[in-house]
C-alpha cells in the first residue's frame, strides 16, 4: 500500500504496543516490536549488544509506527532506545 513498508516477511510476527508492554489494535501507532524464526540482533548489527527479548521471544525494533487492518506496517519515527542507533546509508 502507499506510504506503508509493506508487511511482515514469511516467519515473522509484528506489534505494536504502547509504553506499558500492551498490544494495540490496528490504526493506533506506539513501538514496534518483532519476533523472527532468526535472530533480529544480527539482522541489525546488534550481535556485541545484549538487546531486550520478551518471555514470547519479541526484540523491540527501535521503531514507532502503526499497522493497518491487513497488516501493512507504516513507521512514524524511530524511538531512543540504544538499538535506535545506526547509520542510514543510501536512504
Amino acid at each position: 500500500k502507499p506510504g506503508s513498508c509493506g508487511r511482515p516477511g514469511q516467519g515473522v510476527t509484528v506489534e505494536v504496543r504502547d509504553s506499558n508492554g500492551q498490544t494495540l489494535p490496528a490504526g493506533a501507532v506506539g513501538e514496534i516490536w518483532a519476533r523472527t524464526p532468526r535472530t533480529l540482533e544480527s539482522g541489525l548489527g546488534l550481535h556485541a549488544r545484549r538487546v531486550f527479548r520478551d518471555t514470547n521471544g519479541f526484540v523491540p525494533t527501535g521503531d514507532t509506527g502503526r499497522l493497518d487492518e491487513d497488516g501493512y506496517i507504516y513507521l512514524t519515527d524511530r524511538t531512543e532506545a540504544p538499538q535506535a542507533d545506526y547509520i542510514l546509508r543510501a536512504g
